[in-house]
């Protein structure tokens, strides 16, 4: 009855199992604690028959036990042990940036810090200190102000350009050094909600609340974007990220959408989309939101972060879910985001209490939680040249965290 829900219980019946349990099981302070602790989770009308939380772990053994033994393999790469070399520290807090919320965020290798607003700008700064510390010079190199809120911002391989997109459904694209619009496209009807370059810096991806992700050609010799596709979808598009590889060589750009089980890949070379089932099981139906999506960094794997206080591992090639993350918590109102280490040891992630998870990927532990923001955490980016971990939110400041 329950084990097969598993997956899908939100933190209300999952709190009412363990206080079930410890009532039953004769831990009455622990309980009195519990119950104090979590009483705006425990919903009273939900009331499961007794043992539940015990049967739903019986049912989970049986279902390994009984399992062909490849459901539960995970690829050697993916258990090796990790080098303690993740970021954990705030070595710099920038809060004078904007006056208003910073939604998101990029540092180059030239240490140049790119930042959107809801305030309509996208602002660059030098960062000094590096690694060691995080603090920026009394000006900003350039201050842009676009039509509409920023919502997202990418820039270009080549750190020549940067693309923005905002609430009234433009992508717009500027010059790094200068802040001068340089090309600009209204290739959405709502919100731009995120914008990636491909790898090789020839392709240019939007997605958007109006239900639609776009690829567009982008010529740098003079700046313009071209539609070569638009996928509909059947809600709204969460997220895209684009694989490792360039376009001739077989790259793919991968969307999520809400209210969808399946993960959309596009060949960028042909156009041609494929999916993958999310769900474990192989049914259609649509137990969690996949938020945000990204590669990883051999684009062996590809990890989504859902609503539902987990992030999902699976194999790019044969759909199937590898890992489980859990630790963060994130509900159908949150946006959250996450980004690779480098060495594929560690993932970084956004909870809606206000912290950024990291976890060990081998052990599918929270190895630190790192605290500093005080209001929602809107965007996050690590930087491998500098070794650190930028992140921005609500509270309009910019943290960069490093070892």
């Amino acid at each position: 009855y329950m084990g097969s829900q598993l997956s899908r219980m939100d933190r209300t019946h999952v709190a009412v199992l363990v206080s079930q349990y410890l009532h039953e099981n004769g831990y009455a302070v622990a309980a009195m604690a519990f119950d104090d602790q979590a009483k705006d989770l425990l919903d009273m009308a939900y009331s499961p028959p007794s043992g539940t939380l015990l049967m739903i772990l019986d049912e989970h053994a049986d279902a390994k036990r009984t399992a062909p033994p490849e459901i539960f393999q995970v690829p050697e790469d993916l258990k090796r042990e990790g080098d303690q070399q993740f970021c954990r520290e705030n070595i710099g807090q920038l809060s004078t940036l904007h006056n208003a919320n910073i939604v998101a965020v990029q540092l180059l290798d030239n240490g140049t810090l790119f930042t959107g607003s809801v305030d309509r700008s996208l602002k660059a700064f030098s960062i000094i200190g590096l690694p060691e510390v995080a603090a920026t010079t009394d000006e900003a190199i350039f201050s842009a102000l676009l039509e509409a809120p920023v919502l997202t911002l990418a820039v270009h391989p080549s750190g020549r350009f940067v693309a923005a997109g905002d609430m009234s459904g433009r992508v717009t694209i500027l010059n790094t050094a200068t802040g001068a619009v340089l090309a600009g496209l209204q290739s959405h009807a709502k919100y731009v909600v995120r914008v990636r370059w491909s790898p090789c810096g020839t392709v240019l991806a939007s997605a958007s609340y109006d239900r639609t992700a776009i690829i567009m050609a982008f010529n740098a010799d003079e700046p313009s974007l071209t539609v070569t596709k638009k996928l509909t979808c059947n809600g709204a598009a969460e997220a895209i990220a684009f694989s490792p590889e360039s376009v001739a060589d077989g790259g793919e750009l991968a969307v999520t959408v809400r209210d969808d089980h399946r993960l959309h890949l596009v060949n960028l070379q042909t156009l041609t989309s494929r999916t993958i089932n999310m769900n474990a099981f192989g049914d259609t139906h649509v137990s969690f939101a996949a938020l945000d999506v990204s590669f990883s960094p051999d684009g062996k794997y590809v990890l989504a972060a859902t609503d539902r206080d987990r992030l999902i591992l699976f194999d790019r090639f044969t759909g199937k879910q590898l890992l489980n993350f859990y630790g963060a918590t994130n509900d159908h109102y949150s946006q959250p985001r996450h980004c690779w280490h480098p060495s594929s040891l560690y993932l970084y992630a956004t909870s809606q209490d206000f912290s950024i998870m990291v976890w060990e990927v081998a052990t599918q532990r929270i190895v630190a939680r790192l605290e500093g923001h005080k209001a929602v955490v809107r965007d996050l980016q690590y930087s491998p040249t500098h070794g650190v971990l930028v992140s921005c939110g609500f509270d309009k400041s910019v943290i960069v965290w490093g070892r």
